[in-house]
């Protein structure tokens, strides 16, 4: 558990939690309540797709077990594997590698394979921030 403490101060823990500290109590505990409310995963429809949405990913050994008994840790932190179909009936969308990991092909741009999304484009590298509309996977891009 130190470990993933100190991984998450490098990644801007830190500064989140100095932010976090200069708050008033009463913003400190809506704000805990407004994050306690949200799930590590959504799944959800879009024009006669499913779509399973995790902030890292699901390992692929897992990718039969219920969504509600994947570990929180594996779906903000996984990379899958993107050369393998996880789902034959959703497709699966990750953020959390950035899409040059995946290939220099995708370098800054969204990558859709073998059922995934990977929307990850490296904005936090000065590469552009991308965005894809459910309803028809066209591409929206910020530079």
């Amino acid at each position: 558990m130190l470990d993933i403490l100190a991984m998450w101060r490098m990644d801007g823990g830190k500064s989140t939690l100095d932010g976090f500290s200069k708050l008033s109590a009463e913003s400190r505990e809506a704000a805990l309540d407004y994050l306690d409310e949200f799930l590590p995963y959504e799944t959800l429809e879009a024009a006669g797709n499913r779509f399973i949405l995790a902030h890292g990913g699901i390992p692929f050994e897992k990718r039969h077990l219920p969504l509600s008994g994947q570990s929180v840790f594996e779906l903000v932190s996984e990379r899958p594997d993107y050369t393998k179909r996880y789902f034959n009936d959703a497709y699966l969308i990750t953020g959390h590698t950035p899409t040059f990991n995946i290939g220099d092909d995708y370098r800054g741009r969204i990558y859709r394979g073998f059922g995934h999304i990977a929307i990850d484009c490296g904005a936090g590298f000065g590469l552009p921030l991308g965005c894809i509309r459910l309803d028809d996977f066209e591409e929206f891009y910020v530079d």
